[in-house]
């Protein structure tokens, strides 16, 4: 007589191993297969980027233009506000509805940036920091005045 108790954990994992290579298989075919919506989606693809791409070109032209059309800006410098035309202003004088641009100069600390954002209340305000050749211009114009 044979002793089948070891034989049968032999049979049970050479079943187990050969459902899971099968699984591996099929699940391999079907990868590789093509559906066919993914082949009419990858004939759309080109088209529909070629779209977006042109659609993004045109939107930052717009953007780009417009933004700096509507931008108001203002310079601050040794405490007086300056307008687009480097000449003295009061900040609650403007009247306009487009975003505004503070440009400060470099040495300007942080509380007091705050305290000129707030002086323009819920107006839309951007802070920047001014280059040498617009302090140069704001400076020449404020000792000119």
């Amino acid at each position: 007589m044979q002793d089948t108790s070891a034989n049968a954990m032999t049979e049970v994992a050479l079943g187990l191993s050969m459902a899971f290579f099968s699984l591996m298989i099929v699940a391999l075919v079907s990868v590789s297969l093509p559906q066919s919506s993914s082949l009419e989606s990858e004939n759309l693809a080109p088209k529909i980027n070629a779209n977006r791409l042109q659609l993004e070109a045109q939107n930052q032209e717009l953007t780009s233009d417009t933004a700096q059309e509507r931008a108001f800006f203002l310079f601050y410098y040794e405490g007086t506000f300056y307008n687009q035309a480097l000449e003295p202003t009061i900040p609650a004088q403007i009247s306009t509805e487009s975003p505004i641009v503070l440009a400060i100069a470099p040495n300007v600390n942080i509380e007091e940036a705050l305290a000129l954002q707030k002086v323009f209340g819920q107006k839309s305000i951007q802070i920047t920091s001014m280059n040498q050749d617009w302090l140069t211009a704001v400076g020449s114009r404020s000792a000119g005045h």
